[in-house]
C-alpha cells in the first residue's frame, strides 16, 4: 500500500509540508498544494484516507478509477473526491487543474475525535457519492494552505491549530457517528464517560466506577462499551491513557511525569503501552514532530 497522495508531476506542486518538515499533532498527516497540468493521483490503495479538494474556478474533466470502477465527471471549485483508507482509487485529468490534496490517518483520527471532540465517528461518509461539492471544507483546506505557506516563526504551531480545525470541520461535514455508540450510550452519556475519565486518568478508574458514571449496570455497560468499541473496559482505559499523552509529549513534559499524570505504573510500563498502540517509542514519536 502506498502511504499518501501522489500526483504525477511534481514540478505541478506549489506547496507539500512533508518537504517544509511540518508534521502536525494530529491525524491530520500532510498537505499538498498543487497546480498541474493533465495528469493523475495514482490508483493505490493506501491506509490512509485521501482527498482531493478542487479550487480552481475552472471546469476540469476527471476519470475516476475506483475499485475497478470507471467513472467520468466534470469538477470545479467545492468539488471533492473523496478514497476512504483501504479504497483502490485514482483520479485522472485531461486539464489543467488546481487543487489540495490531503491525508488523513484513520488509526488516529478516532482517538483525536474521541477526546477532542467527544463523540465516536464510525468513518467518513460520501453519502453514497465519490464526487461531492462542499464550500465549508473548500474554505478550511485553503485557509489551511494559507497559514502554512509563509516562512517564520509559529508556522508549525499554525498549521497544528488549523490542522485541528480541518479535521473538526471534516468530522461535522462527513463523519459517521457510530451507531453503536449512539444506540447504547448516546451523545450526552458518552461525552459524561470521556470527561469523567479523563480527570481521572492518573487514578484507579473501575468498571463499575465508568458504569455508574453513565447509569447503567457494570454488565450492561461492559455489552455497550464493547458493542460501541469492540472493546473490553481495561483496553477501552488503555487507549484513553495513551491518547491523553500525546498533547503532553507535544508540550515537552518528561516521560516520567507523563506516565505518573496519565496513569501508568512507570515509565517503562507507559513505553511499551504507547509502543505497543503506536508502533513507535514515545521519545520516536515526539521526535517525528520536532
Amino acid at each position: 500500500m502506498s502511504d499518501g497522495i501522489s500526483i504525477a508531476h511534481p514540478q505541478g506542486r506549489v506547496l507539500d509540508t512533508a518537504a517544509l518538515g511540518l508534521v502536525p499533532g494530529t491525524p491530520l498527516l500532510g498537505l499538498i498544494a498543487f497546480d498541474s497540468e493533465p495528469g493523475h493521483q495514482s490508483p493505490d490503495a493506501v491506509h490512509l484516507h485521501r482527498m482531493l479538494i478542487f479550487t480552481g474556478t475552472d471546469a476540469v474533466p476527471v476519470i475516476e478509477r475506483r475499485d475497478g470502477r470507471r467513472t467520468e465527471a466534470v469538477v470545479g471549485r467545492g468539488d471533492i473526491v473523496l478514497f476512504p483508507a483501504g479504497t483502490r482509487a485514482g483520479l485522472e485529468w485531461s486539464e489543467r487543474a488546481q487543487g489540495i490534496g490531503i491525508t488523513v490517518d484513520p488509526a488516529t483520527m478516532s482517538d483525536f475525535v474521541r477526546r477532542e471532540m467527544k463523540v465516536l465517528v464510525r468513518g467518513l461518509c460520501c453519502e453514497g457519492e465519490t464526487i461531492v461539492h462542499d464550500d465549508a471544507l473548500l474554505a478550511v483546506a485553503e485557509a489551511l494552505r494559507d497559514a502554512v505557506r509563509p516562512e517564520g516563526p509559529g508556522r508549525k504551531l499554525i498549521f497544528d491549530s488549523m490542522a485541528r480545525v480541518f479535521l473538526a470541520t471534516l468530522v461535522r461535514r462527513r463523519g459517521v457517528l457510530s451507531d453503536a455508540a449512539a444506540g447504547m450510550f448516546g451523545e450526552d452519556r458518552w461525552r459524561m464517560l470521556v470527561e469523567h475519565v479523563g480527570a481521572r486518568l492518573s487514578g484507579n478508574v473501575t468498571p463499575g466506577e465508568m458504569a455508574r458514571v453513565v447509569g447503567m449496570s457494570e454488565s450492561a455497560f461492559r455489552r455497550a462499551l464493547r458493542a460501541a468499541t469492540g472493546l473490553a473496559p481495561s483496553a477501552w482505559l488503555r487507549g484513553e491513557r495513551v491518547a491523553a499523552t500525546l498533547p503532553l509529549l507535544e508540550q515537552g513534559h518528561s516521560l516520567g511525569e507523563i506516565a505518573a499524570r496519565c496513569g501508568f505504573a512507570d515509565q517503562s510500563h507507559f513505553t511499551r503501552t504507547f509502543k505497543a498502540a503506536h508502533g513507535l517509542t514515545p521519545s520516536a514519536w515526539r521526535r517525528r514532530g520536532a
